[in-house]
């Protein structure tokens, strides 16, 4: 009977220890932070829950941020794939992972790609 008990208590602690909280949960805000400090990239809306990003290829600051967004949000490499293939003919994509949810509009090199970037 006493294993049964040290069993059951040692499954309860290990599935708390697995457990995370919200608090620990990661946010459009603090990944916004992260790969744009000095807030001159990103536009997080007022919920704090989506992050806007008009990425432009070839600048080696853009690109590093949008790479960190995807870093920082676990972001599957498909995603980061179908983006880069996304033509102005293919109109708003979507992906989602994780809790993250990204919808991405291509117009054409001289306006670049919109980029949001929400919690799900």
């Amino acid at each position: 009977m006493m294993k049964k008990v040290l069993v059951m208590t040692s499954a309860a602690l290990l599935l708390a220890a697995c457990g995370g909280s919200d608090n620990d949960r990661l946010t459009a805000k603090s990944v916004a932070e992260t790969c744009d400090s000095e807030s001159t990239y990103l536009e997080l809306s007022s919920d704090e829950k989506t992050i806007e990003y008009n990425f432009r290829a070839g600048s080696e600051t853009t690109e590093a941020i949008y790479h960190c967004l995807l870093e920082e949000t676990g972001a599957p490499s498909s995603v980061d794939f179908r983006f880069m293939e996304t033509r102005p003919i293919d109109g708003t994509q979507t992906a989602d992972w994780d809790g993250w949810e990204m919808l991405w509009s291509y117009t054409g090199k001289s306006k670049g790609t919109m980029i949001q970037l929400s919690e799900a």
